[in-house]
């Protein structure tokens, strides 16, 4: 398929040292993960692979977003323990991969791998591909993240997600919590936001994400009412 595969760069989410051993495992993992892409198809910007057995979900990039893997780590890393209510995924890796192709160019691809969620996300469920689980409360689950992106846009964390969409809410099957996923067009209010706050708390010309949640709040609503769930 292709020639040896090669780790370019690699960064640790975890609080030690990887050993030689450990990251020559990570990289025959990665070989894999990037295999993937051939059974799955080309064409995508990015694909998720879940790797049940190992309880991560590889995210691959094939064409950047804003940020690369390495700064969205950061920005999963920063907010992992911001709200005991709301759930970010903690990162793993992350890895710039390069794949050799015989008589073709390499293949250069960035993986993040993260904390695996068991749960549909709401695009799935507001289409009908899979059900709203038991444990789901409307009310708890939307004022909890109501919360957590008050406290994430505050002056102290000060990040934006910049894409609250709903593929990228889910919903932890086990405990009925939020899962805020995707920060790869995620900013730091440092970086981005120089107009005056208004009084509703939002920027002129900035970040959107309170009014995408309620946005997402309503068609949850309008879908619960209209399936009495």
């Amino acid at each position: 398929m292709f020639e040896k595969f090669r780790i370019t760069k690699f960064q640790s989410g975890l609080e030690k040292e990887i050993s030689p051993e450990e990251l020559d495992q990570i990289e025959r993992s990665a070989e894999q993960i990037i295999k993937k892409e051939f059974e799955i198809g080309f064409g995508q910007s990015a694909f998720v692979y879940e790797d049940k057995e190992n309880n991560l979900a590889h995210k691959v990039i094939v064409r950047d977003a804003l940020n690369d893997v390495h700064e969205e780590a950061k920005f999963l890393s920063k907010l992992t323990e911001l709200s005991n209510e709301v759930i970010v995924p903690k990162p793993a890796f992350s890895f710039d991969a390069k794949i050799p192709q015989k008589n073709k160019p390499p293949l250069y691809r960035k993986i993040l791998s993260m904390e695996r969620i068991d749960g549909p996300d709401f695009q799935e469920i507001l289409t009908g591909k899979k059900e709203l689980p038991d444990t789901f409360n409307f009310d708890s689950f939307f004022a909890a993240l109501e919360k957590f992106f008050d406290a994430m846009h505050s002056e102290r964390i000060g990040i934006y997600h910049r894409d609250v969409a709903d593929r990228n809410i889910m919903i932890d099957n086990k405990t009925g919590r939020p899962v805020i996923i995707d920060f790869g067009n995620s900013v730091y209010r440092s970086d981005y936001l120089t107009d005056e706050i208004r009084e509703d708390k939002q920027y002129e010309n900035g970040p959107n994400d309170l009014e995408k949640l309620m946005e997402l709040k309503n068609s949850v609503k309008h879908f619960l009412t209209k399936n009495k769930k």
